[in-house]
């Protein structure tokens, strides 16, 4: 097994990261399936807008839908990949005699294997003969990440070779649509309904109406999750740039648009959050760079949609 992708994905910033993107992309590199992250996070729709779950009550995890939804099907036709998805039901963390036997066995052959829980994506591996989880930092000891573990997937590749472009070009078809929200699941939205959510919760007494004094914890989080997904924005951006999916004109525009969206996400998270969260001119400061985000958001929608037409 390759140990560094493991190994890196435990080191990993769980409010900044996306697990389900981070997670996947360890179990496949771990288990000699070589992607890129960014290409991945392409895939996986990450890339092209946040996620906003407008029905979660905690604005910490508005951006951590608890479907599984079109990700792994999508993902699993694109790369080709099988995939065996074992229902664990809903408890505390599957000790390993009552992890299914099939995803035992293959754990036990020095390969991981994927785990959804809540609010973070989780990995199952052979530490020392025993299956062993790795979560993000931080999350480890969270009591919903011990307690709401529900399905185990076991990844393996098939034998043919998958052609990148083509694969980014049926991405950015489907990502066209999650960037400019058209698309959406239950009560799970893409585009700008995030932004647009969290303008409205910076106007109300807290950002968080179930944390209410601690609000500041969601704040940040959400924040950091928004400059997050830009940052797999541009990663995947660049990934189109090498292959040469689309045009010249329109990737340059969706790398400097991600450029600008990232600074601006910048002064969202910056050092001394606290002491900004605290200030009376927060609310209206953090305003300003979300509708700033809000318009990025809208051109990366607009160019991923000329991408599309033009494929």
């Amino acid at each position: 097994m390759n140990n560094q992708h493991l190994e890196l994905f435990a080191k990993l910033d769980g409010d900044f990261h996306d697990s389900f993107t981070e997670a996947l992309s360890a179990v496949l590199n771990a288990s000699g399936i070589n992607i890129s992250t960014g290409f991945l996070a392409g895939l996986a729709g990450t890339a092209f807008a946040p996620a906003c779950d407008t029905g979660e009550d905690c604005t910490a995890w508005w951006m951590e839908p608890d479907c599984i939804d079109h990700r792994l099907d999508f993902i699993k036709d694109a790369i080709d990949l099988d995939i065996k998805t074992f229902n664990l039901g809903k408890g505390i963390w599957p000790i390993p005699e009552k992890l299914p036997e099939e995803a035992l066995s293959h754990i036990a052959n020095e390969k991981a294997v994927l785990l959804k829980s809540w609010p973070v994506w989780q990995i199952a591996v052979n530490t020392n003969g025993k299956a062993e989880k790795i979560a993000f930092k931080g999350f480890e000891g969270l009591d919903w990440c011990e307690n709401c573990f529900k399905n185990c997937f076991i990844i393996t590749a098939k034998t043919k070779s998958s052609d990148e472009k083509y694969i980014a070009l049926e991405a950015i078809k489907h990502g066209a649509k999650l960037a400019t929200g058209d698309f959406s699941i239950d009560k799970t939205c893409w585009g700008t309904t995030l932004y647009d959510k969290a303008i409205e919760k910076l106007e109300e007494e807290y950002f968080c109406p179930s944390c209410k004094e601690e609000s500041i914890g969601c704040a940040y989080r959400t924040f950091r999750r928004i400059e997050g997904t830009i940052f797999y924005g541009k990663s995947f951006a660049n990934e189109i740039k090498k292959l040469g999916a689309i045009k010249d004109q329109i990737s340059n525009e969706l790398t400097n648009t991600f450029e600008t969206m990232s600074r601006v996400a910048e002064k969202l998270t910056s050092k001394g959050f606290g002491e900004r969260y605290a200030s009376n001119s927060f609310a209206s400061d953090s305003k300003i760079s979300l509708l700033e985000l809000k318009k990025g958001q809208e051109k990366i929608g607009e160019l991923w949609t000329k991408a599309a037409l033009s494929i």
